[in-house]
């Protein structure tokens, strides 16, 4: 399964962060429920410090990040965000059901500069 994911500020949770940085990033999840991440940002307002995927939340809801896929994200202002891990079986339903989602933290903004949905 192959969910294609664009983050932007304007997604941010709970409040939405004001930038021109956008990232497309795909999410791949396979039958033994292993994910693959791989995509790139562009216009972070600082470098950025940390990638997660977080769930279970709504597109207006927040998360704790997912500690079984770790994700490492370029220390710049533009670069790559990958990574692999496994989900349990009920993360797997959240993921396949929407109900998690991938942001990007910059040194500007801690608590996520960009985020996107995984749907």
């Amino acid at each position: 399964m192959l969910f294609t994911v664009t983050l932007n500020g304007a997604s941010e949770q709970p409040t939405p962060v004001t930038t021109a940085a956008t990232a497309t990033v795909a999410v791949t999840l396979d039958a033994s429920n292993n994910v693959t991440v791989n995509g790139s940002f562009v216009n972070l307002t600082s470098n950025a410090t940390v990638a997660h995927i977080h769930g279970p939340a709504s597109a207006t809801g927040t998360a704790s990040p997912i500690a079984s896929v770790p994700l490492t994200v370029t220390a710049a202002t533009a670069g790559a965000v990958m990574g692999s891990g496994t989900l349990t079986a009920q993360q797997r339903g959240e993921m396949i059901s929407g109900m998690t989602y991938l942001n990007i933290h910059s040194a500007n903004f801690p608590n996520g500069e960009i985020r996107g949905q995984i749907q």
